[in-house]
């Protein structure tokens, strides 16, 4: 059986089974009230079922082991071990609502048995022209917090039907595809079960969403994405200088694939902090949030987004010889803030407009009476 259909057949198991499991889930969930009640910073209407990603661990967990070589799993088994672990912990997040704390330190937990035991780590500045190998203790300090600022990025993304899934489905399938014409076929493997189980996902979860990832998705498809992204990394650095498919400007891609859950929880954090607030607290300052106030519906949002992680995606790839990764990533950090900065004054005016137009709709009514 040829490579690239084994690659698809990965692919539609994991749609199928995610399909398929999901209409349960939803049926499950109805009976029981699980439901992610609106109010606060949360941003649908209705109570909607969540712990939809449950139906992604199963379709990409049950693909991976019909279709992936059994020596892989020796390699990646304690990839496997976090994923699990990650998944039942949002499992009993999305049922009973763990702490904060012990959510993180169970994300601790399963980052430093990757990062220590699965060799899944950052060694070096890569792409970024600074010849430096980072002593051992930095590069596990420095893995697991990436892997971990990752994962929490996602998590914070993942406030509108749709978004968090489709900006998970592009990631994956760019990495599923380069590792595949780079030789790297166990890694195309899994790529494509969870980019299928993924899909199959947002079938249900596009706008109007019958059902929403909750925690059990967040915490397990952004702790996936994260270290692939890693692996793609490491896996990028050891290719020769004259290998076709070598990404120059490795780092920037990375980002690029990744580019709104890193910008966008930055941005928050950056403008809590200088409100004097903590860095974790609620609000509507996403820039999805924003979008929403200009109009924009759910899909609508999601679909800007893609397009403009897809455009940079191509963009990197286009100047990958031309410009330095540093370069890039400036470029790239400073777009982002331009156009999060033109969409909050759109807001502001169409709040200006709207209080303006309220005055004179309450002073008509006073004449009148």
């Amino acid at each position: 059986m040829t490579t690239i259909l084994l690659i698809l057949l990965a692919f539609l198991t994991a749609f199928l089974i995610a399909v398929i499991t999901l209409p349960e889930i939803i049926r499950v969930i109805l009976g029981r009230e699980f439901f992610d009640i609106p109010g606060g910073r949360k941003l649908h209407i209705g109570n909607i079922p969540t712990m939809g990603g449950a139906a992604v661990f199963v379709g990409f967990v049950l693909s991976a082991f019909i279709w992936t070589p059994m020596e892989f799993f020796g390699e990646y088994k304690f990839l496997f071990f976090a994923l699990v672990l990650l998944a039942f912990t949002g499992i009993r997040d999305d049922m009973i609502a763990l702490s904060s704390l012990k959510k993180f330190i169970i994300q601790l937990i399963a980052a430093a048995v990757v990062v220590g035991l699965g060799d899944v780590y950052i060694v070096s500045l890569y792409s970024l022209g600074i010849d430096y190998v980072f002593p051992e203790w930095l590069s596990f300090a420095l893995s697991v917090f990436v892997i971990v600022g990752l994962t929490n990025s996602f998590n914070l993304v993942d406030g509108i039907d749709g978004l968090a899934g489709s900006i998970a489905l592009v990631c994956i399938l760019f990495l599923g595809t380069w590792f595949y014409m780079a030789g790297f076929t166990n890694l195309a493997l899994l790529c494509g079960a969870m980019s299928g189980a993924v899909l199959g996902f947002l079938c249900f979860n596009w706008h109007p969403a019958k059902i929403f990832m909750g925690d059990t998705g967040s915490l397990f498809i952004g702790f996936f994405c994260s270290v692939i992204l890693i692996t793609f990394l490491n896996t990028n650095a050891a290719l020769e200088d004259a290998a076709i498919y070598k990404i120059e400007n490795s780092v920037s891609l990375a980002m690029v694939l990744f580019i709104y859950p890193i910008f966008d929880t930055s941005r928050i954090m950056i403008i809590r902090l200088m409100q004097k607030r903590s860095p974790f607290s609620p609000d509507k300052l996403h820039v999805h949030s924003l979008l929403l106030r200009l109009g924009l519906k759910h899909h609508q949002i999601a679909v800007f987004v893609n397009i403009f992680s897809i455009i940079t995606i191509f963009l990197c790839l286009m100047l990958d010889k031309l410009v330095s990764d540093l370069v890039a990533i400036v470029f790239g950090l400073v777009l982002c803030y331009l156009i999060s900065f033109f969409i909050s004054k759109r807001v502001e005016k169409f709040k200006t407009k709207r209080k303006t137009m309220e005055i004179q709709s309450r002073r008509k009514k006073n004449k009148k009476s």
